[in-house]
């Protein structure tokens, strides 16, 4: 009986450690993340889904607008920079300053994108300037930027 009851102490105890971990790792970190990330003038968005895209993709089909949630909070803040939201275990920040946007895109050496997030893409959309970093995406934005003058634009 005694063997039993130790093997069942066990159990509950690495069932409740674990279930302690993912409320940890996915619900109080993020949140904890995104209350700092407030305090700097961020927009808090938590998901308690882990991530908005479920509910992206209603507004999608219901409104016809993927990113309704974020208009409909630019809205609301209208002075906001940034907005801060939870993706699984991770923090988002999304930029929304015009002022933000340029100083990212201007540093884009310490602003770099996440490896994780992009490791589903397929190999043409890898090789894009958009997921371009360091000195080869100075040369593939050399080569693109004479595209975008005034002039070249005129006759779009």
């Amino acid at each position: 009986m005694l063997p039993q009851l130790q093997f069942t102490a066990v159990i509950g105890t690495v069932i409740g450690s674990l279930i302690l971990y993912i409320v940890y790792q996915f619900y109080i970190k993020p949140y904890l993340s995104i209350l700092y990330y407030k305090k700097q003038g961020g927009v808090p968005l938590f998901h308690w889904k882990l991530m908005s895209y479920f509910d992206d993709y209603q507004n999608a089909l219901k409104r016809g607008d993927f990113f309704f949630t974020f208009k409909e909070v630019m809205k609301k803040n209208p002075k906001a920079r940034f907005i801060t939201q939870n993706f699984a275990s991770r923090v988002n920040v999304l930029p929304i300053d015009p002022e933000m946007i340029k100083e990212v895109l201007r540093r884009y050496d310490i602003y770099q994108k996440d490896e994780k997030l992009f490791k589903g893409m397929s190999d043409t959309v890898k090789g894009s300037m958009i997921f371009a970093e360091g000195d080869d995406w100075k040369r593939k934005r050399k080569i693109v930027s004479s595209s975008f003058n005034f002039e070249s634009l005129k006759h779009v």
